[in-house]
């Protein structure tokens, strides 16, 4: 009997998020949406900041609308886990692209393809989030 395979945890991690990619079939984010997903703190004084990215769960209402990145894990946007309510904060996109069903076969959060840029009062709306 041969000892279990051990790896940093950032490193189990990213494989972990690898094969749930394959699974989803596309990137949680897109090189393209890296790109275009401004710094974190650069929307901070924006009254109504713009929104590149929306992530969701299909098993849930939880939705994650995404303004700001830091180029690696550390995302910045409204986040709501029951549709009704919601609030600003910080994400862990790294931990989200991870979150499974079915053994780790299936993934739990996924990327809006046809979702397109705009104020993060119009992506509220488009949720259902009343302001």
């Amino acid at each position: 009997m041969t000892a279990p395979l051990t790896m940093p945890a950032e490193a189990a991690l990213r494989y972990t998020m690898d094969r749930l990619d394959r699974a989803r079939k596309h990137k949680l984010l897109r090189k393209a949406d890296v790109r275009a997903l401004p710094a974190l703190y650069s929307q901070e004084n924006e009254e109504d900041p713009v929104v590149h990215v929306k992530l969701f769960c299909p098993y849930s209402q939880a939705t994650w609308l995404l303004t700001e990145y830091d180029g690696d894990r550390i995302a910045f946007g409204f986040a709501t886990l029951d549709g009704v309510t919601g609030e600003l904060g910080y994400c862990d996109i790294l931990e989200l692209g991870t979150l499974s069903r079915m053994a780790g076969q299936l993934p739990m959060i996924e990327r809006d393809c046809w979702f397109q840029p705009c104020k993060l009062s119009e992506a509220k709306k488009q949720i259902g989030i009343k302001e």
